[in-house]
């Protein structure tokens, strides 16, 4: 649709641009972003365990 060089290409050629540039979009958000925000998240929280886990073992003894 968007490189169409036939009768009516013109009508479909924006349609199908904005295909392609949702879809590369969303690959790119779905294989890169959320793994990478996941990563930083998780490692965030395993920190804060072994700080408060650190401190319980200080305390007690």
């Amino acid at each position: 649709m968007a490189v169409g060089t036939g009768q009516g290409s013109e009508m479909w050629q924006s349609l199908g641009i904005a295909i392609i540039g949702g879809m590369t979009f969303s690959t790119i958000v779905t294989l890169i972003l959320i793994p990478v925000l996941y990563s930083v998240f998780g490692g965030n929280g395993v920190k804060r365990q072994r700080k408060k886990h650190r401190a319980l073992l200080v305390i007690d003894n």
